[in-house]
């Protein structure tokens, strides 16, 4: 199994103490519509890995509009020999 130490990070300027810090990261991290999507990644041999996950969900959404795209495409083509 896989073990790694995956992180976040935001720089925090403002009124309060290392709680308010926290807390304030922490409700940008849930807001629904968050752009925190950049982390970290380290596993057990030290290697680090940064990862945007909105970046990969963004490209899988592209191409899997492409794929239905694709679909279509084809079974509108099927469709018109069919018929013929």
């Amino acid at each position: 199994m896989a073990r790694y130490l995956v992180t976040w990070e935001i720089d925090y300027e403002g009124e309060g103490d290392p709680e308010a810090a926290a807390r304030w990261a922490w409700d940008i991290l849930r807001k629904p519509h968050s752009t925190a999507s950049v982390f970290t990644m380290i596993d057990e041999d030290g290697n680090e890995t940064k990862i945007d996950l909105a970046e990969l969900d963004e490209a899988r959404l592209e191409s899997s509009i492409s794929s239905v795209g694709d679909v279509l495409r084809r079974l509108t083509e099927e469709a018109r020999h069919a018929h013929r």
